[in-house]
This record gives structure tokens, sequence and C-alpha cells, in this order.
């Protein structure tokens, strides 16, 4: 295909992207705790143990009598907030070593949640409208370093093995996403993204908690889905490109042609379809 081809400048444009392979750039920010805590802590505290992480220093909460824990910067790391869908993140995660979680005799279970949090304009009386996912219990105290990691879809709907809060459901209670708001809108403005072991909708008692963390890790620029497959026919061709040119501009949300999800169709969507350009992998 050549320009000479295209019957529009913006045709013009997808021919000359075509000709020209677009790579995307992996990044990976990882919290090591080798030099400072960079503004995380667990319950607020910001010890970080010189020694005996993964490797090396490492965030560490003393025993400590509480409900749970929260690890999170308090929105104070940008790179770990805004909007994920600009960042094109695909992948958060840590590494955690349980000491101990439970009372004097007994050891007990606890979930790794990873929530992001949007607090603006959340409704009356939550304190934020969030997205979450449960990776898994925490290990045993005898099981040593374990890692968790979870890709991060950057799509409209709520994915699968998903929850929502800022709402919840009359008849079970469940948290739920609002009516007006969707996975894809809160992704486009995280205020705050930590892990904790406080599951949405459940109570939970005192116990001791003592725990290590290192290594909070987030991924960028690498596709976890193939997000130029706007007709989800497993191949970005032809008939995707014409969906995003018949969307062109700024448009309301969801916009199948606004494949990045910043409220707009434009070249920068564009760059991403035609980076995709054939069968979709994996």
């Amino acid at each position: 295909m050549t320009s000479a081809s295209c019957t529009s400048a913006l045709l013009a444009l997808g021919c000359l992207l075509i000709t020209s392979p677009i790579a995307m750039t992996e990044e990976e920010i990882v919290i090591t705790f080798d030099e400072s805590n960079d503004g995380w802590s667990i319950n607020g505290s910001e010890q970080i143990d010189p020694t005996g992480g993964n490797p090396g220093p490492h965030l560490y909460l003393q025993p400590v009598n509480t409900f749970g824990v929260v690890i999170s910067s308090d929105g104070a790391d940008e790179r770990f907030i805004g909007n994920f869908f600009e960042k094109q993140v695909s992948r958060m995660g840590l590494d955690i070593d349980t000491v101990w979680i439970g009372n004097a005799s007994n050891e007990f279970t606890r979930h790794v949640i990873l929530e992001l949090r949007d607090y603006d304009a959340p409704p009356y009386p939550y304190q934020w409208v969030s997205v979450w996912y449960d990776l898994g219990e925490f290990p045993a105290s005898a099981d040593g370093w374990e890692s968790f990691s979870v890709p991060i879809p950057l799509q409209e709907d709520l994915p699968e093995g998903w929850g929502g809060t800022g709402d919840e459901d009359p008849k079970t209670y469940e948290p739920r996403l609002p009516e007006n708001r969707t996975y894809g809108s809160v992704l486009r403005g995280v205020d705050e993204a930590l892990f904790t072991s406080f599951v949405p909708g459940q109570g939970y008692g005192s116990n001791t908690y003592e725990i290590r963390v290192d290594n909070i890790t987030l991924v960028t620029g690498a596709e976890t889905t193939c997000s130029g497959d706007i007709d989800m026919d497993g191949t970005v061709d032809g008939e995707d490109l014409t969906i995003l040119l018949g969307d062109w501009g700024s448009c309301d949300i969801p916009c199948p042609g606004d494949v990045d999800g910043d409220g707009m169709v434009d070249g920068s969507d564009l760059t991403i379809l035609l980076g995709q350009w054939g069968a979709c992998q994996g």
C-alpha cells in the first residue's frame, strides 16, 4: 500500500504508519527501598529494614495489633496514579513476606487486594469509588517471600475477576460500582493505588500483623489486550480502522474508537491500532 492509494489525510497517515512498524517500549518501575521508601508505607509506617528483603532493604511493619494492613504511598508517588490509559499501565505487583498474621496462638489467612481509588465526586456516603482485584492469600509465616502481580486490562467494562466499590447491591449488600461509573472511568483518574488485606464488603477483628514488603512494581507500555481490535473479531484490520475513523474527534464515553480511553479519537488511537495491525497475539 502506498500513500497514493489513500483517499483522505487520515488514511494517508494510516498508510504511512502501516509501512513503518511501531514499537512499544515497556517500562518497569520497581520500588526496591534500596535508597528510600519513595513515599510508600504500611499503615503509615515508613520503617525500612536494611537486610532480609527480596533482596536487601525492604519495607517492614513491626508487630502491631490492627484490623488489617494498607500498603500505599497515599498518592505521593505520582508514577502509580493518574490516567492509566494514557500511561498504558499493563501490570502491577509486589513481594510479601508474612512474619505473622493472627493472635497469640493461631495464624489467620488474609487476602492481598489491589485497589485503585478515585476520590473525585464519590456518591454519598462513600469517600471514593474504586476497582479492586484479589491477588490471593498472604503467604503463610513459614513460606518466605512470595511475588504477587496482576495484569491491568485497559477497557471500559469491569473485567472478569475484578470488583468495584462506591455503591452496593440492595439485595446482597455486595459492593459494586455506581451506575454512572465504569472500570474505565476509574482508571482514567486513579488518585491512589494501594495493596491491602481489606476485602471490600467484609469486616475484620483486630489481630497481630507483622509483614515485610519489597519490589512494589508498575509496568507500562506493554499491551495486555489487543485494544486495536475494536470489533473483537481477533484481528486488527480495515473494519476496526473504519470504526475508529467514524468516531474521529471528541466523543462520549464509552466510544469504541477511543482506544486509549482519553475521551478523544485522534492520532494516538490510530497509532495504537496500526501498531497492532493483523491477527491479535495471545
